[in-house]
């Protein structure tokens, strides 16, 4: 016999939100607890500088492309051996794309058979996401990155279709016609590892210029449906150049990143595969004084979505963040940001964070 009704619900809430949640935290109690077990004095004043001279970490959400891992714009000094880096933010980014559409009009041109407009409006929202890097050494630094992350589920529509008319985001059929919410949840989301090591340096009295070598991995943890991964795993390897002169830091990154495995953002009938990404950044960060960092970046990456004509464009953002460092270590940053062109890239994002170094 079937368990009723209301046992089946619970369990699909249980699996849903209890489940995320629950992993979320146990994360954040390891991290926590490396963090407490790995306390060391490190050489504070030269991690104060990175931090304060690095670019804004915040999300690069562009429409679907929320769902892979595409590297933040990121300094490429590495943090001095036994320094911790422990960062808790929130990233928020709205794309929009077509002409808005109302589901119930959707609904009823579907069912009479008309042809609708392609058109897309998602809100992707990270709503935590808990940061831990370290300084090991050898000119090396690591660092772990896992958050809680969902789309605005009632608000959000992917309403572009396949050639015989077939909705091609997975799940968005239940919206498409009527059937009821897509059921869309919050998930453990941006779960990375990466490592970045020093290649060449050159200090003088008045500058400090350096390359490293970034490689990155991200790992796809969420549930199909919520469309917080791709079910890819994303490994990714990039230069990264730093020169600091005066109270001015240029940042310059480039790289590849290459989905592996099979996408379960698409249905199996539209036959999508995932393309390799070159990611791109360059960022000015200026220090009007010993605490206090300003600048504006600009980021970018070609499509992974060549089989998906609605996504093909290659989404470049621009961003503006302010950043406040204490006397107690602790880093305070925020920006807003938005496309370039707003039918390849996000119309607004916004992100704050708060850091400490130990």
């Amino acid at each position: 016999m079937d368990p009723p009704y209301s046992i089946l619900m619970a369990m699909k809430t249980f699996q849903s939100i209890c489940l995320p949640l629950f992993r979320s935290c146990m994360l954040c109690i390891v991290f926590i607890g490396l963090i407490a077990s790995g306390v060391m004095a490190g050489d504070q004043q030269n991690a104060r500088t990175i931090l304060l001279s690095a670019p804004f970490a915040s999300q690069r959400a562009n429409f679907l492309h929320a769902a892979l891992g595409i590297p933040r714009l990121e300094t490429a000094f590495v943090l001095p051996p036994e320094t911790w880096y422990a960062r808790l933010g929130t990233d928020h980014t709205h794309s929009e794309k077509g002409p808005y559409v109302e589901g119930s009009y959707m609904q009823r041109e579907v069912r009479e058979g008309r042809g609708v407009p392609d058109s897309y409006l998602g809100r992707y929202h990270r709503w935590i996401a808990l940061e831990l890097t370290r300084g090991i050494g050898l000119r090396t630094e690591v660092h772990a990155r896992a958050g809680y992350a969902g789309w605005d589920e009632h608000n959000d529509h992917f309403y572009f279709f396949s050639p015989e008319g077939t909705p091609l985001v997975e799940g968005e059929y239940r919206d498409v016609y009527g059937i009821g919410p897509t059921g869309r949840d919050g998930d453990l989301a941006d779960v990375v590892l990466q490592s970045k090591t020093e290649l060449y340096e050159v200090v003088t009295p008045h500058s400090r210029h350096c390359v490293s070598l970034a490689a990155s991995l991200k790992f796809p943890l969420g549930q199909a449906n919520n469309l917080v991964d791709a079910g890819t795993v994303d490994p990714g390897l990039r230069l990264l150049a730093t020169s600091t002169m005066g109270q001015i830091a240029v940042h310059l990154n480039a790289g590849v990143v290459v989905p592996l495995g099979e996408q379960n953002l698409f249905v199996e009938e539209a036959d999508v595969d995932l393309d390799p990404m070159i990611v791109w950044g360059v960022g000015l960060v200026w220090l009007p004084t010993s605490t206090v960092a300003c600048g504006v970046q600009i980021e970018g990456n070609t499509s992974a979505f060549s089989d998906v004509p609605f996504l093909k464009g290659d989404p470049v953002t621009v961003l503006a963040g302010f950043r406040k460092l204490t006397d107690s270590n602790f880093v305070i940053e925020g920006g807003m940001g938005t496309g370039i062109d707003t039918d390849t890239a996000c119309t607004w994002s916004f992100f704050f964070s708060l850091g400490k170094t130990f």
